[in-house]
């Protein structure tokens, strides 16, 4: 009777008028031009209808993105965003809204913004600029998407009102709402019930797919080391790119994916529906837009832990499904993979040959570096640029590439009469990548003489100035790999060195409350995704010490332990006040935590006075009570490099030829800091909200701590959420970074100096290019090495010419 009554409501619902109506843009043709967003109804519920999961629904899938990513800068700027549809959803009626404001410099009848669904132009609008949000509302053609993977296309073409400067596209933009925006499906068949669908998941007003963690009175550490690694399983099925994962005591009423984790004796316990468990591992059941209940289960704890070690090894069989163009919308997303001698085009990165007729050309790509990657002045990448442009331009215009937003190669347009190549190189060193994601740009300024007697209103329907092939490619030559320590962007482009590992990574946070646990298990989550497997883990109350392997630590900067901070080579006098000045820990050794309530535990700890090199911790997500030793204090760290006087003759003579050698050889002063005492200490800015460091353990060798700070737990969770996302993520490196709202970009710190190296590669040209490789990041020993080489030259010579002796 249940398909009898759908079909039913579904036709009673479209008889009174339940699905929208668009008034505007019917047809493909009439959805080209400026549109004024209709008022539609988007749903209405039916009367007399006794099944609710027979009432069509309509569901807001926003995109996947977030609102620095939805900023289109510049005379050009285009995004590409993967949309995933359910099988149930591909025929189903669906609606895209774009809610946009652009910046007053626009000329709106020079301006305009694409619209496209798999590659399948929707509309092509004039952007006005305004003062308020405009919406634009288009409904997607019957058949346009398919299940799997689509790509929705939004691409702006901006001119300047009254300025026609390469320095005024700056001014030039359009933001969209990523709250108000996105794919409006309406459909009675939008319940979720395996893992597969949760790629499907709505996203919530930042872009993130939440998760909320139950975690009932009484859960002990190990349940929720177990919730942590079901959370990660879940976040990589469903490949979300920017998960947000919470910790509550109850179940949260908002939407999202609610997850419980326990044997099926203790979720029926709980009052978890019995209906929905059974012997197997796991059960999803909600509807889109709603709570999404997943519950991982087995008969004891140890086949819990079975069972979320088989779902994580299973592939996950929508990531290979949908449209061409939603697959490499997706690649793009994620970056395209490049290895040692390879190379990618434009065309294979869907990015067409483009006839630009502005000022400054600019488009970009993500690509994936191997995690072992060791950049290095070793080598050369290069841009091989084909294009063309005709006569008129400066010939001060030039091509520039930049890398994870530096400028690193360049190339003049010299030619006044025009000038056509192919393949024309812009080398770029091997050290201005990094491992792991990377973001490329090219930019190509295509000004002229007119430019300088400025008409905007000739900038209308201009004569082209460039034209750039999609042959143009990004290659690398050979590269060394060896896996390297510290290196954040190794974590979060591969897990490394904590996916894989049979110990789990010790978690420590000094006030262990929900905000904390929530954070630590995004990032750990984040970083599960792009290996592709959850990181172990194991919560602990104690400090970590030298007999402590991997470990992550995770807090309020005044809550952790000043010799722990200082491991790190960052002095806590250094960072921002308001870091430290609330419950500010004294001393180099942990204090009691006071935010959190102390509870005893008589079975566990002696009764009687507790020492002043003693305290307790109770953690305030389980009734675990334990008594911790004071640490003694640990020596500063090497890290943290001695006060420098500037003066003195022996200073002024190193300084003067660090000057020398960056002027006639080409180091950096980065590369030749040894000659003035080193590299600077890292500070963190008034404006930081977190930090992401990485240092050796005590224990040494291989084993590696990440220290993650905030001014306290509830920025860090708050914190934590955005820089999990796609474009602050891909700026993790070195051995610091400090994520910055106000700033450009991620504040990133790194010495060049290892303390692990690891050779995946022992052929004999891979050690050579190392070789290279790690004399060029540590001058001082290249120059000591050329200086002995020609001390024995010049040896050996001399005793070959006395021999030789002089012939009359």
């Amino acid at each position: 009777m249940r398909p009898v009554r759908s079909l039913f409501s579904f036709m009673a619902l479209a008889a009174l008028g339940g699905f929208p109506s668009l008034t505007q843009a019917q047809t493909r043709a009439d959805a080209t031009g400026t549109i004024t967003a209709p008022v539609a109804t988007y749903f209405q519920m039916s009367p007399g209808i006794s099944n609710p999961t027979a009432i069509s629904k309509t569901t807001q899938r926003r995109f996947p993105l977030d609102a620095r990513q939805l900023r289109f800068d510049g005379e050009i700027a285009s995004r590409h965003m993967p949309l995933f549809v359910r099988p149930e959803q591909a025929n189903e009626p669906a609606r895209l809204r774009i809610r946009y404001i652009s910046s007053v410099a626009v000329m709106p009848e020079g301006s305009r913004m694409r619209i496209s669904v798999n590659d399948t132009l929707l509309a092509e609008t004039l952007i006005e600029a305004a003062t308020e949000y405009k919406t634009l509302e288009l409904e997607v053609p019957a058949g346009l998407l398919e299940a799997g993977y689509n790509a929705i296309s939004v691409s702006t073409h901006h001119r300047h009102r009254v300025d026609c400067s390469i320095e005024a596209t700056d001014e030039l933009w359009t933001q969209i709402d990523p709250v108000a925006s996105g794919v409006f499906f309406t459909s009675a068949k939008d319940h979720f019930s395996k893992l597969d669908d949760l790629a499907g998941l709505p996203l919530d007003k930042d872009g993130a797919a939440p998760i909320s963690v139950y975690v009932p009175q009484g859960s002990d550490l190990a349940s929720i080391d177990r919730a942590i690694r079901a959370a990660q399983m879940i976040a990589v099925k469903a490949d979300f790119q920017k998960p947000k994962i919470t910790f509550s005591r109850e179940i949260e009423p908002a939407p999202g994916i609610q997850l419980m984790v326990g044997t099926i004796a203790e979720l029926r316990a709980r009052g978890i529906e019995t209906n929905l468990l059974s012997d197997a591992s796991l059960s999803v059941s909600g509807r889109a837009g709603d709570i999404i209940r997943i519950a991982v289960s087995g008969a004891t704890t140890r086949n819990i832990d079975e069972n979320i070690q088989r779902l994580s090894a299973e592939p996950a069989s929508q990531s290979e499904t949908g449209t061409a163009s939603g697959l490499r919308a997706i690649r793009a997303q994620k970056g395209f993979i490049l290895g040692s001698e390879s190379s990618i085009s434009l065309k294979e990165m869907g990015i067409p040959t483009q006839d630009f007729n502005g000022r400054l050309f600019k488009t970009s790509f993500n690509i994936i570096t191997p995690a072992d990657f060791y950049p290095a002045d070793n080598g050369k990448a290069t841009m091989y640029l084909d294009a063309s442009y005709p006569a008129g331009l400066l010939t001060s215009n030039e091509a520039i590439v930049r890398i994870n937003g530096k400028v690193v190669g360049a190339s003049r347009l010299t030619r006044s009469a025009g000038d056509s190549f192919t393949s024309r190189p812009i080398m770029i060193t091997l050290k201005a990548l990094q491992p792991g994601f990377n973001q490329i740009s090219l930019e190509i300024r295509t000004a002229t003489e007119s430019d300088k007697d400025c008409n905007p209103l000739s900038l209308i329907d201009t004569p082209q100035r460039l034209r750039v092939v999609d042959q143009t490619r990004f290659g690398l030559p050979g590269i060394a790999r060896a896996s390297h320590l510290p290196n954040i962007g190794a974590i979060a482009s591969a897990g490394y060195p904590y996916v894989d590992q049979p110990v789990p990574v010790t978690l420590y946070m000094p006030k262990p409350d929900f905000a904390a646990l929530g954070s630590v298990a995004t990032f750990l989550a984040r970083a599960s995704i792009t290996s592709g497997k959850p990181i172990l883990t194991r919560i602990s109350l104690t400090p970590p010490d030298a007999t402590t392997g991997n470990a992550i630590i995770a807090g309020a900067a005044s809550e952790i332990p000043a010799n722990l901070v200082e491991h790190f080579g960052i002095r806590k006098d250094r960072l921002p006040i308001s870091w430290t000045k609330a419950g500010s820990v004294k001393g180099n050794g942990a204090e009691p935590v006071k935010s959190a309530p102390i509870r005893t535990a008589p079975d566990k700890i002696s009764r009687g006075p507790i020492q002043s090199d003693a305290y307790l911790v109770t953690s305030t997500i389980s009734n675990e009570t334990i008594l911790v030793t004071r640490k003694p204090s640990a020596e500063t760290s090497i890290l943290a490099a001695p006060e420098i006087s500037e003066t003195g003759v022996a200073s002024k003579f190193l300084n003067g030829l660090s000057g020398i050698l960056q002027r006639t050889v080409g180091y950096s002063s980065e590369q030749l800091s040894f000659l003035h005492g080193g590299k600077e200490r890292f500070e963190v800015g008034r404006t930081s909200k977190l930090l992401v460091a990485q240092q050796q353990a005590m224990a040494g060798g291989k084993a590696s701590w990440l220290l993650l700070m905030a001014a306290d737990t509830a920025a860090l969770q708050k914190e934590m959420s955005a820089l999990v996302s796609s474009q602050s993520w891909s700026q993790l490196s070195g051995r610091a970074s400090v994520y910055d709202p106000a700033a450009s970009g991620m504040n990133v710190w790194n010495d060049g100096s290892s303390y692990h190296y690891a050779l995946t590669d022992h052929s004999f040209n891979n050690l050579t290019m190392f070789a290279a490789g790690w004399l060029s990041n540590n001058v001082q020993y290249y120059i000591i090495v050329m200086i002995l080489f020609c001390v024995i030259f010049g040896f050996f010579t001399r005793k070959l010419l006395n021999r030789v002796g002089v012939q009359q």
